[in-house]
């Protein structure tokens, strides 16, 4: 059985063809994720960048297709 970050890098593979590996859950609090924190970050293969999502890992999951916000290098649902 694959777990959610597993599930999440084959679908950011698909998505954005990004190669995540090395996820790791940020403990932000309430205050601080409504102003932009991060829940989950990933290391890329595809070079010395450091991804992540404000959105759980779960949430991005159920999305129909997972966007790129290259200001803040992170990972949003498009729909």
């Amino acid at each position: 059985m694959k777990s959610t970050f597993q599930k999440l890098a084959e679908k950011i593979k698909k998505d954005l063809d990004f190669d995540a590996f090395d996820f790791r859950r940020e403990y932000v609090g309430y205050w601080q994720r409504s102003n932009g924190a991060w829940v989950w970050s990933a290391k890329t293969k595809n070079g010395p960048i450091t991804i992540g999502s404000q959105w759980s890992a779960t949430y991005l999951l159920k999305a129909k297709k997972l966007a790129w916000a290259d200001m803040a290098k992170a990972i949003c649902p498009e729909d």
